[in-house]
């Protein structure tokens, strides 16, 4: 079982209050942009539809959509229009993911380095959800931000078949620009 402190929580609370760069990036209205805790959430929904729940890879990538962007509780959301290089992102999340490691009594570092070299299947699930839930929201704020053109987020690629569907499927969507979750 965990060990969790008071301090972890107060850190990574903070996610949700951080909202998504990529969405500020693109000048989306404020108040209908995400919070990293809301993506978080969305990732790990998906990670429980996807997987089968007589598996040990559901519990696993429940766990590792929950800590993989738990860093950003202390760096921020760092996206790509940021001008930082992915190998200084990379090294500023691992030093948060170390703090935070300390402040747990727990080992989130290593599951969170399984999932940043994805070696292993839960944690290559966890980073193809990543990106369908960010698809989701981009899809989410074109119906609902219009003329809002966010072509940048949709040129993600997938290796996985069921993943490519998803995307096709998500594609067919943002042509009719009637997507709604409400």
């Amino acid at each position: 079982m965990r060990n969790l402190t008071r301090e972890f929580f107060q850190k990574t609370i903070e996610l949700k209050k951080i909202k998504r760069q990529g969405w500020l990036d693109h000048e989306i209205q404020f108040n209908r942009i995400e919070s990293v805790a809301d993506h978080v959430f969305g990732v790990a929904l998906l990670c429980y539809c996807m997987t089968d729940s007589r598996e040990e890879t559901q519990e696993k990538a429940i766990a590792g959509a929950l800590v993989h962007d738990i860093a950003e509780s202390i760096i921020g959301d760092i996206s790509p229009k940021s001008g930082v290089s992915q190998a200084l992102k990379f090294e500023k999340e691992k030093n948060a993911m170390i703090q935070l490691n300390e402040l747990i009594k727990a080992d989130v570092l290593a599951e969170w380095l399984t999932l940043e070299e994805k070696s292993s299947t839960w944690a290559r699930l966890v980073k193809q959800l990543d990106k369908i839930e960010m698809l989701i929201q981009a899809l989410i704020h074109e119906t609902k931000n219009m003329p809002a053109k966010l072509d940048d987020f949709w040129n993600v690629e997938f290796k996985d078949e069921i993943f490519k569907k998803m995307k096709n499927e998500l594609v067919k969507l943002r042509g009719t620009r009637s997507f709604s979750l409400e």
